[in-house]
């Protein structure tokens, strides 16, 4: 689920920018918010909170602050139903009648109910990784050494640490981590200052940092940057934005 999660994700604000840039073509946009709302309902289908949290995201990074004033009541009113329908402190007709609505596998992502059956919570798996980072800080333990480590000290296997840095630092040490992260925030902040600060840009050009930046934000919390083909596209996003640097680094300089 968090895998296809990721993919539409991924896709999500390209899909966006296509369907309401300026274009004159309206046969051709109304295609892709046909396909957006696709998108849109897939995603929910996943049931995983990593692409629901990453859709959320991307409304307001791709329409910018404009959007606050229609993107935040949404989100407060979609809050509100979430928190009736999961608290105990709501329990009675109105939260039953919620329930009743709502699909039991999207309320139950939001309490203890729907990770009753887990092994190790993603806190103590980031504890361990911590642990591993801490003896071994300057080169890592090597490659996918996370599962045998974990493994070994609890019983249970987890694939990796759910979060990539600490799993980059786990495999290859700190100061490879932190040259990575220097060179992709470098590409990221550059790219927010050209597209959101210095000038009105095009919408398709502000997809690139969107897809990109919600993608980093999601492996924070799980990893699906390990699939070969997500990680190439997130590698050819990076390379669109440094595109972009250069052709408005040629523009300033003309």
């Amino acid at each position: 689920a968090n895998y296809a999660g990721s993919w539409l994700t991924i896709i999500l604000p390209l899909c966006i920018a296509q369907a309401f840039n300026n274009s004159d073509k309206l046969f051709k946009k109304n295609i892709f918010r046909t396909i957006l709302v696709g998108i849109f309902l897939c995603i929910i289908l996943t049931n995983s909170r990593n692409a629901w949290g990453s859709a959320i995201l991307t409304i307001p990074l791709i329409f910018g602050i404009y959007s606050i004033k229609w993107f935040l009541p949404i989100l407060l009113f979609i809050s509100s139903i979430i928190l009736v329908t999961t608290k105990n402190i709501f329990k009675g007709n109105i939260q039953e009648f919620f329930r009743e609505i709502l699909p039991n596998r999207i309320w139950l992502e939001f309490t203890n109910e729907g990770f009753s059956q887990l092994d190790a919570t993603r806190f103590e798996i980031l504890n361990a990784a911590l642990r591993v980072i801490i003896n071994n800080p300057f080169f890592g333990t090597g490659a996918a050494s996370f599962p045998v480590i974990y493994e070994f000290e609890t019983g249970f296997w987890k694939g990796h640490s759910h979060n990539l840095i600490t799993e980059l630092s786990i495999s290859y040490g700190l100061p490879c981590t932190v040259i990575l992260i220097i060179l992709i925030g470098y590409i990221l902040i550059n790219s927010f200052k050209v597209l959101y600060i210095k000038e009105k840009s095009k919408i398709n050009d502000k997809a690139f940092f969107v897809a990109s930046t919600v993608f980093i934000f999601s492996q924070l919390v799980d990893i699906q940057y390990f699939d070969g083909r997500i990680s190439i596209v997130f590698w050819l996003l990076l390379a669109g934005l440094k595109c972009i640097l250069d052709e408005n680094s040629l523009i300033s300089n003309a």
